[in-house]
């Protein structure tokens, strides 16, 4: 009887110590598997912040016709209507990424987004050239303003 006492009580030991083993590679192994979706999560927002920088480039490019070099006879011919649809799609990626502009509400993006939407509805409804001008200055000024921030977070996150 005392050794099978013995036999088993070996066994328990042994036992545990699988158990313990076991429980420390399921430890490391979720601990990794924490670190690989953080380096993910990242990577998703340096690439969705990538795309937005491109984005806010692209419409400072279609709107710097508007700057301050601009005269009403330089723009004729430009469909600023178009531009203004660039400008409003460029509003909402930047309301549908604001998480990244900071927890409080307001945050960056939505004080942009609503420090240009109404000019953008002046600018798109405007007829006269030095209308058209004049609001399309003021969106290029917003948005060279705004793309330093952008810029900013990207390269907190290399």
């Amino acid at each position: 009887m005392d050794i099978i006492t013995i036999i088993g009580a070996f066994a328990s030991i042994f036992g545990a110590y699988i158990a313990i083993r076991k429980a420390k590679k399921a430890a490391y192994s979720a601990k990794e598997s924490e670190k690989i979706k953080a380096q993910l999560t990242k990577h998703r927002e340096m690439v969705e912040l990538s795309v937005l920088s491109d984005n806010i480039k692209n419409v400072r490019n279609r709107m710097s016709k508007y700057g301050p070099a601009s005269t009403p006879a330089s723009l004729k011919g430009y469909d600023h209507e178009s531009d203004a649809k660039e400008v409003q799609e460029f509003l909402f990626k930047l309301k549908e990424n604001r998480e990244y502009f900071g927890a409080e509400n307001p945050n960056e993006a939505d004080i942009v987004f609503d420090r240009i939407d109404p000019i953008l509805n002046d600018f798109a409804l405007a007829t006269d050239s030095n209308a058209i001008r004049e609001t399309g200055k003021q969106i290029l000024l917003q948005i060279n303003n705004f793309i330093p921030l952008i810029k900013k977070i990207l390269n907190s996150q290399k």
